[in-house]
């Protein structure tokens, strides 16, 4: 008897398994792996200056007169960890901290893919969306090269487990994974009041009584408070004064008022958007072929999204500065599995091996940044051009280009093969 083709085929979990070692391996084997220096040097990576000087002191905290920058200091739950860990390993902090890096790397990347398996997101599209995210020129590879920044992965681990956890109604998931983004960075608390709308609305938490769901967002909110009033008060202890919340919250305006400049801040607009392109190609692609209904989690996902997005954006140009690409970035995975529900709703004809393999290399193609992989001079350069208002390096602006160019023709193919399924 002929066996049916897809009893041939491996099972889906042996072929995800194999699917996301093969994309790590293909990640960590094209990264550069930069020393300390050279992030400082080449990435302006001050921020690794104040998380190594804590892994440093550990076991101990830093001394009063360190002097560290304040929100800094409030991250000082991993550095802390990393220092600890190399103190009675004998390894150096810069080696721990690499480690550190590639374990949240795999748990990030394990996260992502059981909310697109949650979702029920079709295996072509859940593959698309996972290389979206493994083989992104900054999601991983930035903190792969200059690892004492691993803080951030810290907080987009936390946010993912949030959203699994608010996906499933499971208030135990939700509470660990806000004290984990809490004690990664502040960004947590611009979540809280999506993660509150999300608990009273979402579908999943219907099956509790009203009380019991303002219990839930009480309990959440105060684990924030609580873990966001601890770490402040350590950190006090060896940190000077910050900018202060209010000042981070309102650059963009006073900005505006003040200094405003047409050129530097498309650029800065720009650098916001553009770690998104990918996505936001391919969402264009299938919405003007189709408009399918899309469930309330659609919109909660992209509502966690921009509010994750709005401290960097209203720092604006002098207080993010060039920062709001790589702090935009901590919402990218909730912006994928809302792009896996895009997909799953627009019930689009099956894609071929062919398609994906040309999907596959276009977005390899983009992952290839001259800095963090094999693809160029580690080495921002002297030579270069003025891109809305800021001088670019040559190697820099040949990037951005073939960034671009392949995100629009990957929304071009989708677009062209994007025909709603016969009924």
């Amino acid at each position: 008897m002929t066996k049916h083709p897809s009893e041939n085929k491996p099972p889906i979990c042996c072929r995800s398994a194999a699917l996301l070692l093969t994309l790590i391996l293909v990640l960590c084997a094209t990264n550069r792996w930069l020393s300390l220096e050279e992030g400082i040097r080449i990435e302006n990576a001050v921020d690794t200056n104040y998380y190594m000087s804590i892994a440093e002191s550990a076991p101990s905290l830093p001394p009063a007169d360190a002097q560290l920058s304040f929100h800094h200091a409030q991250r000082f739950v991993l550095p802390y960890i990393v220092g600890t860990v190399a103190f009675y390993s004998h390894l150096s902090p810069q080696q721990v901290f690499r480690v550190a890096a590639i374990v949240l790397v795999v748990l990030n990347t394990c996260v992502a893919y059981r909310i697109l398996g949650y979702l029920c997101i079709p295996w072509p599209y859940r593959t698309l969306c996972i290389s979206l995210l493994i083989l992104h020129p900054y999601m991983f590879r930035l903190y792969l090269a200059i690892p004492a920044l691993a803080v951030d992965l810290m907080f987009t681990f936390g946010l993912s487990l949030l959203v699994y956890g608010l996906l499933q109604g499971r208030l135990g998931t939700a509470v660990i994974a806000a004290l984990i983004a809490t004690l990664g960075k502040q960004t947590s608390l611009f979540a809280l009041p999506v993660t509150a709308i999300w608990i009273l609305f979402g579908p999943s938490w219907g099956k509790y009584s009203l009380v019991r769901r303002i219990g839930s967002l009480l309990l959440i909110a105060a684990v924030c408070a609580v873990c966001y009033l601890a770490t402040a008060s350590v950190a006090k202890g060896f940190s000077q004064e910050s900018i202060g919340a209010f000042a981070l919250l309102t650059g963009l305006p006073r900005w505006v008022l003040s200094g405003f400049n047409a050129g530097l801040l498309a650029n800065f607009l720009f650098r916001g958007i553009f770690p998104f392109l990918f996505p936001l190609c391919i969402g264009c692609a299938v919405l003007s072929r189709t408009r399918p209904p899309l469930p309330i989690e659609f919109y909660l996902l992209i509502a966690m999204v921009l509010a994750c997005c709005l401290q960097p954006l209203l720092g604006g140009p002098i207080t993010t500065g060039p920062d709001v690409l790589r702090l935009n970035l901590l919402a990218y995975a909730p912006l994928l599995a809302a792009l896996g529900l895009l997909l799953r709703e627009a019930k689009l004809p099956g894609y071929s091996e062919s398609l994906m393999v040309v999907c596959g290399s276009l977005i390899a193609i983009g992952s290839l940044h001259p800095r963090f992989t094999y693809n160029g001079s580690a080495s921002k350069g002297e030579t270069g051009m003025s891109l809305m208002g800021t001088h670019e390096s040559s190697p820099a602006v040949q990037f951005i280009c073939l960034y671009c160019l392949s995100a629009f023709l990957l929304g071009v193919l989708i677009y062209l093969s994007a025909r709603p399924a016969k009924e």
